[in-house]
């Protein structure tokens, strides 16, 4: 038995039409919906370099660039 449905929401498009189906999925099942908001986040990658913080991928580029 379903009892809540987590609904993780953007802002997009897309985020909006899950929603529609999580509350006929809730109806259903007479669940609760718990909304998430999930704002996009640039990636950032760990590297050797960097073993105590985070890099965004530009840096590592640029960083590769000037050792070549």
């Amino acid at each position: 038995m379903i009892e809540t449905v987590l609904v993780p929401l953007d802002g997009s498009t897309l985020a909006e039409q899950a929603l529609i189906v999580a509350d006929k999925l809730a109806q259903r099942t007479q669940a609760r919906i718990v909304l998430v908001r999930a704002p996009y986040m640039e990636p950032a990658y760990a590297t050797a370099e960097s073993a105590y913080g985070l890099i965004y991928p530009e840096q590592a580029v640029g960083r590769a660039s000037a050792e070549a």
